[in-house]
Order: C-alpha cells, then structure tokens, then sequence
C-alpha cells in the first residue's frame, strides 16, 4: 500500500499537456464537533473481566453492563496435562467453544493458560518441552481466532499463570521466587512461533523482558511495530499499586521511578493491563496516583472485580472517569471540507482529532471515508476509500492530530447532497462488517449504528461547482500531507531505439518510479496526476496496466529488467523501446514520482521492505513483504489465492560488475551526447516545434495534393464541382468524358453488354435497387438542361441502356426464396454496334422460343442456361427430343425419360419464361432518336414496373416472415415436449435401474463373517481407537426410496449411531461379524467394531482392488450379534473411490526437486477399451488440463519428459467413478539416471500440514534432514515448506550400513496422520535389486507407501522404514509412529536399527 506517495512533477516528451490539477478549487467550510461524556464500549480496550474456559456465564450481558465490557480474559486450565506430552482434543475444543462463543457476543479476548488456579508450589512440568508442546497445541487456535484475540499473557509457570513459585525457578522449593532465564526464553521462543505475527504476549514482570533480551532498553519508535519479538513482548501487572514495588512486579535493582520510565517509553507501542491490588486508599491505588500512573503507564485495560474495594474507595466519579479514559478515546474537534464539489473534481478534507484516553490503539486498523446518498435499500449508494493513515500513531501525547487530504469525487456519482462518514473497521475481514468491532468517536450526534461515525450531510455535489475535475471514477485519495520532493534536470529523450528518463532527486527514495501515458488518452491506463499511465517503471522493474478509466492499481510485470544507473541522487533508466513494444509517441506525456518509506506492507504494517516486497494484481494498491507473502498472509478481501508480482528495490553500488558496466556506459554518453542534450534542452524543444509545425503543414498540404488528384480522377467529384453552365457546356462538348460520367459507368457498361451477349441475365432484387438508383440518377440528368444536350454518342449509351431496360417483364422467384427479375435480349449475337451510330439495330433471335430450337441447339442452349444440367441435356439429346417436343411435354414423358422433380420444376419454370418471351411487344427495328420526353416516359414506365415488383416481393417477404414466425414456434413446442420426454426417459431409467439395485440387494443373502481378524494391524488400530470427536451417522433402512443413502469413502472410518439400549448389543467394545450384498460382494467386506463408551459402531469397507470401479455402489451392511445369531441391524451404505486415486482435472508436473517441467506429455489411456482418449502437454506453468467429460472407468496414466532423459518415465492406474475428480495433482517425477546401489526418495503429501520434513538416519551417526542438508553420500535435494512438497532425500546403500528413514511433521497442523504422506522409492532396477524383508518379493521401482490414517493426534515421527545395506533388504514399519519432539538427535536411528 502507498502511504507516503508522491507525485513530483508531468514531463512531456515535446509539448507537455501540464496544467495545475488543484487550482481554482472550492472554498472549505469548517465544523466545529461537540464532545460526549457517554460512556460506551469500544474494542480492544477499558474494564474486563474472567470468564473460564469451561465455565462462559453472562457473556451476553458484558457489553450492557455498566463499564461497557468489550474484552474478556479467558483462563484456560490444563491442570489435567501436567503430566501429558500434549493437551487432550477435549480441552482444546473447549477452548475453541468458548472463543467462539466469545465472537457471537461481540467480544475480544485476551488468554492466559495455567497448570494451577489456587495457591499450589511450583504445579507446573518439570520438563520444559512439555510446557512448550502445550503452548504449540494451541497454534491452531490462535491462527483461528485470531481476529478476536488481543493478545496472549504468558502464563505457564507457576500458581495462577503468574510466573512465579514455578518448578522453573531460580528456587523451586519456596513461594514467589522469579522463574529463571533459560526458561523464559525457551518458553517465549514457543509463543512467538505459536502466535500469529501480529499477536503479542505479556509476561508478568518488565524485569523479564529485560532478561529474555538481554537489553535493559526499551522499546523504540523505530522497533515498534516492526513484528520483531520485541516489539511483540509487553506485560501485565496483576498487583498493580499495590506497593513500591508492586508486591515484587519491579525490580531487582531497579526502582519504582526507574521502571516507570522503562514501562512509559514501551507501552507507547504495547498493550498494558493487569489487576488492582493492596489497601484501598494506600499511597499508590489512591484516586490521583491511580490516575497519574495509569496515564504515564498508558493502561489498556483493568479487571473490573480485582480489586473492588478500592474502586469503590475512588468514588463513583473517579472509577467513571477511569471507564472513559482506560485505553484509547477519540473524540473529532473540527472538519474542514469543501461544501461544493463537482462530480470527477476534489472534495478537500481537513480533520482534527484528539485522543483523551490513556493509551494509543495497538492494532491494526483501515481508517476509511465514505460517500452516502443518505438513502435506504436499493436506493443507498456509497464510495468508500482508505486513507493512508495509521491510527495506532493517534497518542495520547499527540495533543492535536491533523489529517489533510485532497480526495477525487468519482466523476458518475449523482448530484446532489452527499453525507461523508468515518468507518474504522476491525481489520480482519470476518469482523468488518460488525458494527460491534467498529471503533466510536466520543461526540454527541455522530454515532451511527451500523458502525459509522457521521461527519457531515450537506456536501453538495454540482456540476456547476468550480473547480478542475477529470473522468476518474473512483472515490480515492490524491495527496499526503509528508514532505514533497523536488526534482531538477527533468529530460526525456527519445530516439529510433532507446527511450532515456533522467531525474535528479532532492534526497534518498527507496522507489523511484516514471508513469508513462503511451496513448495521451486519460481515459485509459492508470489515473495519475492528469494522465492516463499505460506503463510504469519502478526502480529496475516496468509494467503494463492492464485495466482502464484509472480505477484499479492493476499493474502486469514485463519480461526482463531495467538496471537504472544511480549517480548520487540521479535516476537513469535507458528503456529499449523495440523490445519492450512500447507505443510511445512523441506527445506522450511522463509522470515522475518518488516514495520514500512510502510503501508499507498490507499485512504486517511494517515500512521497510529488506528484501522482496509482492504487489497484488487483483486487489487495488496492496503490497506484502516477503515475510507475510511466505505465510500466505490474507487481510482485508486479499486472498493467497490472488496472483501476485514480485517487485525489488535494489540497492546498486559500484561492486556490482553489471553496474560499473552500466556507469561506464552513461559516463560515455553524457560525455558524448547527454550534457549537450540536458544544458540545451529549451533549444531542443523549441527546434523540435517547429519540425513539428512544419511536418504538420507538410501533412496539410499532401492531403490536399491527394484531395485534387482525386477530385481530378473521379467522375463523381466533378459532379459537385460542374455546378455552373460553362463547365457543364465544356463537359458536355466532350463525349468521352460525359461517357464516363454516367451513373455508375462500370456496373452499367457490364449491363449493356451483358444484354448484347448473353441469352438472358437474373436479377436479384439489390440488381433491381441498382437498376432503380441508376434510372433516378438519369431522371435528374435528364431535367437538366444543360446536360440533356449531348453528343450523339452519348445517346447512344443512353438509348441502349433505356432500351434494353424495357424489356423487363417478370419476376419469379428462384429456389432459395429471393425474387428476381428476367432481362431478355432483343438484338441476336451477330449484330454490331456502329461507333459513329446513333440507332440501335435490334433483331429478333430465331432462338427466343424453345419451339424453334432443334436438337443439337436444345442441347447448347441448356448446357449454357445452368451447367448442372447437363445429364439432362445428354437425356434430351440421346432421346432426340428438341424444343418443340419440351414444350408439349406431359407428366408421361418426364416419367419416360426419367426426369427428377427438381429438373422437372427447372423445366417448367423456363418454358413459362420463354412463352413470356414469346409474348412481348415487337421488336423495334427502325431506328429512333430519343428526346427528352421520349427518355422520360420510358423512365416513368420502368419505374412503375420496378414499384409494382417491390411492393410484390414485400407482401410476399411479410407473408413468409409470418409462416416462419409460426413455424418457430411450433419448434420451439416441439422441442420443449421432446426434452421434457427425454427427462422422463432418464427419469423412469434411473428409477429402473435404482429398483434393480435394491431388488438385488434384498434377495441376496450372505453369511455373516468376522473380518476384524483378517485385517492389518493398521485397520485394527484404525476401528480400535477412534477419536473423541468422531462424527455418526444414521442407519438408513433398505428402502428402495430412500434417497439419503450416506455415501462413505474406501479408507475411511464410518461411524454409524447404534444405542447400547438395542438388543444383542455387546457391553464392551469388540468386533462383531457383518455381511453385505452388494455390486461386488465377494471383493468388498466390512469389519465392525462397537464402542460401547461412544454407542457408535465404526466400520470402513475393504477393498481388494480399489482401481475396479465395479466394487464401487450402494452396499446393505447387516450387522449380527457376537455370535452371529441375531441381526442387530441392517443399514445401506454406498462406497464411493479415495479421490486420491481418481483422475483430476489438471496435473500439475515438476521433477523431484520442485522444478516445472515445461513440455511434458501425459496420455490417458482407457484400460477396459484398450485405446488412449486423450494426450496433452503441460505449459509454463507445468499444467496439462485434462478433458472435462470422462467416461467411468479405469485409466493408465503415462506422464513423462520428452526433453529430459534424466526423468523417469512413470505409469501408474487412476479411476474415474461418477465424474469424482480433484481439482489438481501435483506429480513429481523422480530422476532415472542413478547409479548402482542408489535410492532417491520423494516425500510428497497435502496442503497441511505446512511443513513435513525427511530424515535419513545412518548405523554410523550420519543424519541428514533440513539442517544437516548432506553427510557424505547423504543429500537431502529438496526442502519445501509450505505443503504438497517435494522433499527428496538421494543417498548410495553402503554394505555394512543400516539406513533409517522417517519423516517428521514440522509444523502443528493438522495431525500428521491425516497429511496423506505418500513416500516413492526410486532406483535403478539393472544395477540394484532390494528386496522386502517381510515377504522377499522385489521392491518395485517406483513403488509408493503411504502413511496410515489412524488416530494417532501426538504423533510427530512417521517411522517408514529400515533398509539393511548387507542384505539389500527394506523393512516397511506398518504402523510405527514417536511422539516425541527432539528431531536434532539420532534417537529415532538407534532405535529402529534393530527393530
């Protein structure tokens, strides 16, 4: 996020379109606010109290109560697990309830977990590890309550939590002793690994923090905030005032003014709190000292109830007082903001504020503005922007705060009057819409209840306010308030190849960045100061924007890089404009801007970015430093699923090789180029507008040298020129020139000797729209005088064209519906046309009629009327039939001579025409002159055919648009009742096939059998001990209608609610024989066991191939009593596939040490069918997407690297069972290139937990895992952390060596038996044979062994296996789990060695 951006000054390239956005802006009206003394809850701050974690009474009534209670201390008791290596699921998910609970009732909460609640000596472990396992056993609750916990006191050691009396003290044996410094630190470290980044703990003494430190200093301004551990650390005091020392809270050796000192400079930055204690009215819990420490101290909060006798000894008026300043209070004191704003123009905003309270806001907090219309339901419109300011900086030494911004009114919004509103949401997204959480000004008539704090109504937004205003559309802030940089020698130069940005700073910006407006078009790219920025250069990066109108920070990165050249304080960047493709042109405008500390991370809130800093492509203007990106932090609305860019600010020096390259080279050009160029920049600028004057008149004067050759060229130009007589009588005394004058010369050329040369010519009706446009053109010409008086040869033209018009007689229309119209001849081919004629010679053909024309002319004349008939033509001409004999043709004769239906209607409709023909008026054979009045009636005549034609084809087009019309409809009713009948097709089919299922099910009959026995000690492990928390369902009858039949999958635990009450249940737990009926019965078996302490009977089906897609489908479970007598019940059950085995949509392909392979083929091949359905290639990111409809089925999969030999090429089976698929698999393709006796082992599992780690422990001491990454020929390739892996482990078998592998869950969440660990043994099988200790079979390459899900929750080690270098043997540990923590020792090898 920019906090302190800068914008510094426009540069255009050569004209720069700059002009002074804020000037002439709307005058400021001032509002003076009225301060409340209402007492009211506000979060994060003011009286508490304790609610235990199993005991939550009157939680709805804390925020009603007379001190307004927003925050709760929950003590959490895990005396029970004093002895335990880790906390029991029970007591955390009371935990879980209670925070829960606490978030329904508005409230926040601070938490201190203890092993003791009364006055006992040292009741806390002596095993520190123990104490620290209890601490990360509640990670997850932390991450997941995150947003209502304040912080954490430390608690742990000794009576109460309060860290003393503990068995870690510097003397355990006696009460009140400090707990000694290894174990604070060791204790601490785990906190601040358990909390949340932006969470802190309170110890009870500030002399410990100077002990885990080792720093007697405290907390700095420079530290603060910076989610260091320190500036994570502060404390509470639970005997507060209660004596000099505060019953031994200070000290030793410091005094009570020494520790206040100390604590007033941390607490500016931390939460402080605590409880009263001591003799009320004493020295120090007297009302004023009270007051006077509580403010120097900057108290947070204070519990209510401890102590009550000496709030009461203050008086009513002094513990109110208390109520209203414990923490922070903000109350408005004036606003300044312009009364008239118009729409896209700048809405000035100037607040005062003051913070009456005793301590500044710790935590993270948006501060926003928002525009309303001040309207209800669909008609409220609101714009809201976050303002770059921190609230945590409003102290309570700050006196005055000022805010002053300039904001841009989107340039749509209505007019009218407007309410602007203060909103200070909680940070995390889950609460920001509760009002409860909302922060409250101390004012009368501001509150509002949904969370808003009211500053005005009346601003008014005109378009007649004065003021500059541009078409941005969105509500944001356009200035800060911080120093503005100044910038000297500004330059741009731009040649055929390099475009080069020069700038001297006035100081040190860790961003330095030029906006650059390719298309000098607002409207487009980025909105900043005036322009719309399409690219962007930052330091050694550049971007394109990818959105428009300005509204989003939607910055996309460019390939490659920029080194800028740094001089002290200049900035150079040479961009190469050819491969970057940048549409620059001479009048694009450039921003230069500058940010120093201006970009502060979105998630931690810290201002310095040390290494990477990540900008979102999807959110507007927000940014993570490296550290947050590596946690996949998410506030506000930012996803970790959002795509992110990396952006670096590189500090450049002159051990850099590149850099010096870089220096030298600029040295050398402004030795040679660039001084001459910055000193006569004003010169250059000026010769520079005048090249551009000049090319413009160039331009100018080429496009009119191109309008006369045109005007000169083009017949229809001379038309709008030839307005007077004289140039139309010398227009006209040229014939030639008149001739090309003619409407449309070319088209009516084609139609006169189109008549003189064919036997007939077809129309469409755009040919009867040309015809029509061409007799109008001649009926305007014919008017003019002046143009009637033509040569001769002129009316030649015009009485060919007239003539032949007029044999226009018909319309008919053709096959595919259009009309068109017959134009016929009247002069036989052999005539010619005199040049030097005035007549028009028109003869009658003797082939006009089909009755004249003999056999062989028959023939030609069809050949010649529509090729496509010819095969007819060769009929006619075989059977020796002429034109006479087609005229009288009957029905019989087509018959005889076989004629199909569509030549007989291509025969028909041309001896109608012909008899036509046949019919028209005789021939004109004398020669004729035509006149004026000659020219005009046959111009009336043709036009009165032309209109009777059109009006003919109108009726007949809205007659057939009419049957069309009625026609869709009758399809449209169709095809609703054909998918209505398919839908009661599937319908009765399902129903069918359904039925079948459970007629089978119910006439099969089984005998029941005890398959507990038969199974591995994994599933017996898995039906014997199943968690607290397991979840039931129902017993579904077999009932062929029952439609809610629970779907389990293959290897999961199914817990079905069976009561102890029911007949032949057994008392205690045990197995009890099943069968089922079912698809696959004889392959699919389901072992039972009863848990009396749960009354749930848990079974999963086992499955002797799971990739036969019949065993999967709806199974009736009978259960039989013990002895297999009696039925307890029956129930359905349908058993879906694991969907680890089930094709995925995408796989997403890298090699065993994490690399993309770019290229790789995958196939699937249908295994039932034998055939390959489909292959793809993965793309940069690795991904091949897979089709989206596939049949059910079992399929081989093939995925290999046609590119890399170095790859194994790996086949494996998958299934597709009712479109069950996952989104994505990552496969990892192990190396094929190891030598004799060598393993690679890659380590791949799920999402969580974050973190799973390899060990490879060797007989003679070697271990290697992440912090040992290789010993000898053990190397540890690839670690990953943060889930899916791969970790990969490659090591040579030595003989005489034993070899223990394990794997180790790193982080917390969740258990590591539910992480779907999945470990592949890659070798080659030519030079290695291993084989399995248990059975001898050969271990297969490529074989995969995945991690047993049983309930196994403090599990830390997964024990995999044993490999015996003397014997080439590998012995698999089906079940082998450590709970124990120490991964930095050999204890887990020496162990299993023998095993």
């Amino acid at each position: 996020m920019k906090d302190n951006y800068m914008i510094i000054l426009l540069f255009g390239f050569l004209i720069s379109p700059w002009h002074n956005t804020f000037a002439n802006e709307p005058v400021s009206v001032t509002k003076t606010f009225q301060s409340s003394q209402m007492v009211f809850a506000n979060p994060e701050r003011g009286w508490i109290t304790h609610r235990f974690a199993n005991d939550l009474w009157g939680l709805n009534e804390l925020r009603n109560s007379i001190e307004k209670v927003s925050l709760v201390l929950i003590k959490i008791d895990i005396s029970a697990y004093v002895n335990s290596t880790h906390i029991g699921q029970s007591k955390l998910n009371e935990i879980r309830s209670a925070l829960s609970n606490c978030r329904q009732n508005g409230l926040k909460v601070i938490l201190r977990s203890a092993y003791a609640w009364d006055s006992i000596l040292a009741p806390d472990p002596k095993n520190i590890e123990t104490i620290k396992n209890h601490i990360l056993d509640m990670k997850p609750i932390y991450y997941e309550y995150e947003d209502i916990i304040v912080a954490v006191e430390m608690g742990m050691f000794g009576p109460w939590g309060e860290m003393h009396s503990s068995q870690h003290s510097t003397i355990n044996t006696k009460f009140y002793y400090p707990v000694e410094t290894g174990a604070l630190r060791q204790v601490h470290t785990a906190y601040m690994s358990a909390l949340p980044s932006r969470r802190s703990v309170l110890v009870r003494r500030p002399y410990y923090i100077r002990q885990i430190f080792n720093d007697d200093k405290p907390l700095t301004s420079s530290e603060a905030y910076g989610n260091t551990p320190k500036a994570r650390t502060s404390y509470h005091n639970d005997a507060y005032l209660a004596s000099k020392d505060d019953e031994g809270t200070f000290g030793p050796g410091w005094s009570r003014a020494q520790e206040l000192v100390y604590i007033n400079q941390m607490t500016h930055y931390t939460f402080f709190g605590g409880e009263s204690f001591g003799t009320p009215n004493d020295t120090y819990n007297n009302a004023q000292n009270a007051m006077l420490e509580s403010k120097l101290q900057h108290m947070t909060y204070l519990h209510r109830d401890y102590y009550t006798p000496i709030y009461n000894a203050w008086g009513s008026s002094v513990k109110e007082e208390f109520t209203r300043k414990l923490g922070y209070r903000f109350e408005l004191k004036t606003l300044s903001y312009s009364k008239e704003v118009a729409p896209g123009g700048i809405l000035n905003f100037s607040l005062k504020l003051q913070n009456t309270g005793f301590s500044a806001m710790h935590l993270v907090r948006p501060v926003n503005l928002i525009l309303d219309n001040g309207k209800t339901g669909g008609e409220r419109i609101r714009y809201q922007t976050t303002l770059s300011v921190d609230p945590r900086t409003w102290t309570a030494e700050a006196n005055i705060i000022s805010i002053d911004r300039k904001l841009r009114i989107p340039a749509t919004i209505n007019q009218g009057a407007w309410q602007l509103l203060l909103h200070l949401p909680d940070d995390n997204i889950q609460l920001q819409s509760d009002a409860r959480y909302t922060v409250r000004f101390a004012n009368e008539n501001t509150w509002n209840a949904d969370g808003t704090n009211l500053f005005t109504n009346d601003i008014l937004i005109r378009t007649s306010a004065p003021g500059s205003h541009t078409n941005d559309n969105v509500f944001h802030e356009i200035t800060a308030t911080t120093h503005t940089p100044s910038i000297s020698q500004l330059s741009v130069i731009k040649t055929a190849t390099i475009l080069i940005l020069f700038a001297e700073y006035d100081q040190d910006y860790s961003f330095h960045q030029a906006f650059i407006d390719a298309d000098n078009n607002i409207a487009t790219g980025y909105f900043v100061q005036g322009i719309g920025a399409d690219f962007l250069v930052e330091n050694s990066n550049y971007y394109r924007h990818s959105g428009n109108k300005g509204s989003d920070w939607l910055w996309q990165s460019l390939s490659g890089s920029v080194i800028p050249i740094i001089k002290n304080q200049q900035y150079i960047w040479q961009l190469p404009i050819a491969n970057l493709n940048l549409p620059i042109t001479l009048s694009s405008p450039v921003v230069f801007a500058g940010a120093k500390d201006g970009i502060r991370c979105d998630g931690c809130h810290a201002f310095e970015f040390s290494n990477l800093r990540y900008k979102c492509q999807v959110c507007g203007d927000y940014d993570l430093c490296m550290t947050c990106y590596n946690n996949k932090k998410e506030t506000w609305n930012h996803l970790t699923s959002h795509k992110m860019i990396s952006i670096e600010a590189p500090l450049i020096d002159n051990r850099n090789s590149l850099v010096k390259q870089h220096m030298n080279q600029i040295s050398h050009l402004e030795e040679s180029h660039l001084s001459k160029v910055l000193s006569n920049i004003s010169a250059d600028n000026v010769r520079i507008k005048r090249i551009s004057s000049s090319t413009e008149m160039l331009v100018e004067r080429s496009v009119s040298d191109s309008r006369m050759k045109t005007m000169s060229s083009s017949t229809e130009m001379l038309d709008k020129i030839s307005i007077n007589d004289s140039r139309m009588r010398m227009i006209s005394s040229s014939t030639e020139i008149l001739d090309k004058r003619s409407i449309n010369d070319n088209r009516m050329k084609t139609i006169a000797s189109s008549i003189e040369n064919s036997d007939k010519l077809w129309i469409s009706e755009s040919g009867i729209r040309t015809v029509s446009s061409a007799i109008k053109t001649l009926e305007k010409r014919s008017n003019n005088d002046n143009r009637t008086r033509i040569a001769s040869s002129s009316n030649d033209a015009f009485e060919r064209l007239v003539t032949n018009a007029n044999q226009i007689r018909t319309v008919s229309p053709s096959a595919n519906n259009s009309r068109t119209i017959m134009i016929t001849p009247t002069t036989d081919t052999s005539d010619k046309r005199s040049a030097n004629d005035n007549r028009i010679k028109i003869a009658s053909s003797s082939s006009d009629t089909l009755d004249k024309l003999s056999v062989d002319e028959l023939y030609e004349f069809l050949l010649r009327y529509d090729l496509n008939m010819r095969s007819l033509a060769e009929k006619f001409k075989s059977e020796r039939v002429c034109g006479a004999d087609l005229m009288s043709f009957d029905e019989d004769d087509y018959k005889k001579i076989s004629v199909t239906y569509g030549e007989k209607k291509k025969l028909k409709l041309l001896i109608e025409q012909k008899q036509l023909i046949s019919n028209t008026r005789s021939v004109v054979t004398t020669t004729q002159v035509f006149d004026s009045a000659q020219i005009q009636k046959e111009l009336n005549y043709l036009k009165a055919i032309i209109e009777n034609q059109e009006k003919q084809i109108q009726v007949k087009n809205k007659a057939i648009q009419q049957l069309e019309d009625i026609l869709g409809k009758k399809d449209q009713q169709i095809q609703y009742q054909d998918s209505m009948i398919e839908q009661l097709e599937v319908t009765i089919q399902k129903q069918c096939e359904e039925n079948l299922i459970y007629t089978k099910l119910m006439h099969q009959n089984t005998a029941p059998q005890n398959y507990f026995a038969q199974q591995s000690a994994v599933v017996q492990d898995q039906l014997m001990n199943i968690p607290n928390y397991i979840s039931k369902i129902s017993i579904v009858l077999s009932d062929p209608s029952n439609q809610n039949v629970p779907v389990v999958r293959s290897n999961v635990l199914t817990a079905i609610d069976l009561s102890k009450n029911m007949q032949h249940v057994p008392v205690l737990k045990t197995s009890l024989p099943t069968s089922c009926e079912g698809p696959n019965s004889s392959d699919v078996h389901f072992p039972a066991v009863y848990h009396p302490d749960q009354e749930v009977l848990v079974t999963k089906p086992i499955i002797e191939n799971p990739y036969n897609i019949n065993n999967y489908g709806t199974y009736k479970v009978t259960i039989y009593s013990q002895d297999s007598q009696h039925i307890i019940t029956e129930t359905l059950l349908t058993v879906i596939p694991e969907i680890e085995i089930c094709v995925p949509k995408q796989f997403v392909v890298r090699d065993s040490i994490n690399n993309i392979v770019v290229g790789g083929i995958i196939t699937l091949k249908r295994v039932e069918e034998n055939s390959v359905i489909f292959t793809g290639t993965t793309d940069q990111t690795g991904t091949a997407i897979l089709p989206d409809a596939l049949a059910d089925g079992t399929y081989e999969v093939e995925v290999y690297s046609p590119d890399n030999s170095k790859l194994q090429h790996l086949k494996f089976i998958m299934v597709i069972y009712q479109n069950r698929r996952q989104n994505f698999i990552n496969k990892f393709i192990g190396r094929s290139d190891l030598g004799s006796n060598q393993m690679h082992m890659v380590l791949e599992w799920d999402a969580e937990p974050k973190d799973l780690d390899s060990h490879l422990f060797s007989s003679d001491g070697k271990h290697v895992y992440y912090l040992k990454r290789s010993d000898g020929n053990i190397m540890l390739d690839c670690d990953v952390q943060n889930g899916f892996g791969p970790e990969t482990m490659t090591f040579t078998i030595e003989p005489n060596l034993k070899y223990v592998y394990a794997v180790h869950r790193y982080s917390y969440e969740p258990m590591l038996t539910q992480s779907k660990a999945r470990v592949t043994f890659n070798f080659n099988t030519e030079t290695t044979q291993i084989s399995k200790f248990e059975n001898e079979n050969k271990l297969i390459n490529g074989e995969i062994h995945c991690i047993p899900e049983i309930t196994r929750p403090e599990a830390r080690f997964w024990i995999v296996c044993m490999i015996d270098g003397s014997t080439k043997q590998i012995k698999f540990f089906p079940n082998a789990f450590e709970d124990y923590n120490d991964y930095q020792t050999n204890t887990i090898g020496m162990k299993y060695f023998t095993a």
